[in-house]
């Protein structure tokens, strides 16, 4: 069978297919054809897709993906969330070196940047005015302009939003904490 990328929306409806067979990879780096992570991207203003792996984002328009906008890193790149901010759909993406970048998804422009604390290990939206970090050193609630509003200790090794909870698994002893984030 064929092999590819499928990008779908939160309803399960096909946004996007990209066939390894009838596509030619040629055009773009060798790194943007493996991704660990793909975010669908539907707003109204911006559809398409930002997908990323250990050294590259990429934005990629449905209607024609080579327009899109490639970033390479240094840094290796470690989590990804789609936030509300300024108005507008923004990609959150945050690196080893502990710091979460913003980016305009239209543009690729850094909208702003601020250091989380530690290596980033999950980014999740809690509402349009906040977002929490999990970090190598703990986990930060910061508001979309970068500051701490509130902070939890201990390494995370894991993360994951379940409704108002924030589930943390921290590795020194293996517990996994519930915390309720109040916005």
């Amino acid at each position: 069978g064929d092999t590819g990328l499928h990008v779908s929306d939160g309803d399960y409806n096909a946004l996007f297919w990209l066939s390894h067979k009838n596509y030619r990879f040629a055009s773009f780096p060798y790194e943007a054809k493996v991704f660990a992570d793909v975010l669908p991207v539907n707003d109204g203003q911006n559809r398409g897709f930002l997908a990323l792996n250990h050294g590259t984002l990429w934005w990629a328009p449905l209607k024609n993906p080579e327009s899109g906008w490639f970033k390479r890193s240094d840094t290796p790149l470690t989590a990804a969330a789609l936030i509300q901010a300024d108005g507008a759909k923004r990609a959150a993406i945050g690196f080893q070196d502990g710091f979460v970048r913003i980016y305009d998804i239209a543009s690729g422009k850094i909208i702003r940047k601020f250091y989380a604390g530690g290596a980033v290990i999950k980014i999740m939206p809690l509402s349009e005015r906040r977002l929490a970090v999990a970090t190598a050193t703990g986990l930060s609630v910061v508001d979309v302009a970068g500051q701490r509003v509130g902070s939890f200790p201990g390494a995370c090794s894991s993360a994951a939003k379940v409704g108002d909870l924030i589930c943390v698994s921290q590795d020194q002893n293996g517990e996994v904490l519930a915390l309720h984030i109040d916005d």
